[in-house]
């Protein structure tokens, strides 16, 4: 009878090792679908990415934009990605809900890892992906320029409108 234990022990030890390695390699990929956009590039950028460029600059809550390249399309969006957002951070992202019509309309929910306060919001419709990101680093959103070009713009939340109006004064009316 101990023989059996110890084999039957033995058996279940290798299929939850044989598990944990198997489940560890499924959504362990971090996808890296965008690449950095050298300044020299955005020289041929098209008039229309140049005006909405120069639109985002000019908001008031710009803080600062780093242009990426979608490498392929969304459908390369995984449950894991990596995402530049100034010349040298990148924040690795994890899916955690969202729903999907199909590769090109989906909306992708996801955290910031390393940051426990950080948080996804994506918004893919036709292909195009627009969204924001939070982590104590601030805050970020993605804006497409057309054509695969995306401006991650750094947030100045400061300057960012206050939520309520102003109290009106009940003696002024």
């Amino acid at each position: 009878m101990s023989g059996l234990r110890t084999r039957v022990a033995a058996i279940f030890l290798f299929l939850l090792l044989f598990y944990d390695c198997c489940s560890a390699g499924q959504g362990a990929h971090t996808a890296e679908p965008f690449a950095p956009v050298e300044s020299q590039a955005l020289a041929a950028a098209t008039p229309e990415q140049t005006q909405r460029l120069q639109h985002l600059r000019d908001l008031p809550t710009t803080q600062s934009i780093y242009v990426i390249r979608l490498k392929d399309d969304t459908a390369n969006i995984g449950d894991k990605l990596k995402i530049p957002v100034l010349d040298h951070k990148t924040f690795v992202l994890s899916k955690t809900g969202g729903e999907t019509r199909d590769s090109k309309n989906f909306t992708w929910l996801g955290v910031v890892q390393g940051h426990q306060d950080g948080s996804v919001t994506l918004v893919v419709r036709n292909g195009n992906i627009t969204g924001s990101i939070t982590s104590p680093d601030g805050l970020y959103r993605i804006n497409s320029l057309g054509d695969g070009l995306y401006a991650i713009v750094g947030v100045n939340t400061r300057k960012l409108p206050s939520e309520e109006p102003p109290s009106r004064d009940p003696s002024r009316q």
